[in-house]
């Protein structure tokens, strides 16, 4: 298979897998090596492969989806949150009578432990306080973590470097900051 294919399919493949990865809710460091190394292989490939094909009118179609891939997956940081992902929102909204029965139940149960998969997404620890119900679902960044809060009374409370942006019905998408 020649280059041109082969970087094509990488470009692709890398693209849609760390955009789906992104609307599971979090982004941590080891998917922004994924992404950086990854962009930076499938460049030096595509360099590679551009002068192997000497600019052939034939392979420039094939060219334009490595670089619109790196790019496209470039945003993704500083798209500020998973909240700019519509793949996100879409699991969320879609799992959102899921979490809100989870967070009944923590209600009840505060020393409950939510743990694995509510709807569409999956839940790495969660916890009911002062009520408010926090659901993580893992990792953003290197030491931070993101996740949603369940606030029926009005807007979650602080703690840390907490950061909140509303998504409607008391749920709010949480960023974790510590």
């Amino acid at each position: 298979m020649e280059v041109t294919r082969v970087a094509t399919w990488l470009g692709l493949l890398w693209a849609v897998g760390l955009i789906a990865h992104h609307s599971r809710g979090s982004f941590g460091i080891l998917a922004y090596l994924v992404l950086v190394y990854g962009g930076l292989g499938l460049a030096l490939l595509w360099l590679v492969g551009l002068t192997l094909a000497r600019f052939r009118l034939g392979a420039v179609r094939y060219w334009l989806i490595v670089p619109l891939s790196v790019a496209a997956v470039a945003l993704l940081p500083l798209a500020r949150l998973p909240l700019a992902n519509p793949l996100f929102r879409l699991r969320f909204e879609l799992s959102r009578d899921a979490f809100a029965a989870a967070a009944e139940a923590h209600r009840a149960d505060p020393d409950l432990s939510t743990v694995g998969r509510v709807g569409w997404l999956r839940v790495e620890s969660s916890e009911a306080f002062r009520g408010q119900v926090r659901f993580v679902f893992g990792p953003c960044g290197v030491v931070d973590a993101c996740g949603v809060v369940h606030a029926p009374e009005g807007p979650p409370e602080r703690m840390f470097e907490d950061r909140f942006h509303p998504l409607g019905d008391g749920w709010y998408y949480l960023y974790q900051g510590f």
